[in-house]
């Protein structure tokens, strides 16, 4: 009964330091929690995703170097998805930090770093953990399984994940976890890429 969420998210890097990003969520389809996870019995976490996925979106196509900012409903796949372009890490951690209500600073860290050989994802394990807090924990850690791919324009050269996975002659990098797993062992879902 494991994984009753799958959150994905997909990074896809350039040569010229652009790339694009693709978040979402998903329910397992047939799972027997699939009816459990309602939140006052009457909303579909979908559709709250939907409406945190928007809210979003309309933050990032304001953003100086964001493009293509969608949100895609899939019924039939139970998912959600929120995906965009952008044309270099400064505007992209300058936008993520302006959806998230802040302004990035020189004092704030990068979220995502792409450099001309290297990328770098920081750790969100401490932000997982406030996060569920804040929540209450209406749905068990346990139930979401969280699945992160970077795909590089060459083969990796050094991994800093030790249980990632290459894929495609080491151009994708893949590392799957569960929450519950991730916040009890303190693991970090940050990592460091060298290609």
């Amino acid at each position: 009964m494991q994984g009753c969420i799958e959150i994905t998210e997909r990074i896809d890097v350039n040569e010229d330091r652009s790339g694009s990003i693709s978040l979402s969520v998903s329910i397992s389809e047939g799972n027997l929690l699939l009816g459990l996870i309602k939140f006052g019995g009457e909303v579909d976490v979908l559709d709250d995703v939907e409406d945190v996925a928007e809210g979003y979106a309309g933050l990032l196509s304001v953003s100086d170097g964001i493009h293509n900012v969608k949100v895609m409903r899939d019924k039939k796949n139970e998912s959600v998805r929120l995906s965009f372009d952008f044309d270099n890490q400064r505007q992209l951690n300058r936008a993520l930090y302006a959806a998230a209500g802040l302004q990035k600073t020189l004092f704030k860290p990068a979220v995502y770093k792409v450099k001309a050989k290297s990328f770098r994802k920081m750790n969100m394990t401490p932000l997982l953990e406030m996060l569920l807090e804040e929540e209450g924990q209406e749905i068990l850690p346990s139930f979401i399984n969280y699945t992160y791919e970077i795909n590089l324009p060459r083969s990796a050269k050094s991994v800093s994940v030790k249980n990632a996975t290459l894929l495609h002659d080491g151009h994708t990098v893949k590392y799957r976890g569960n929450v519950a797993d991730i916040l009890e062992k303190k693991s970090k879902t940050g990592i460091k890429i060298k290609f």
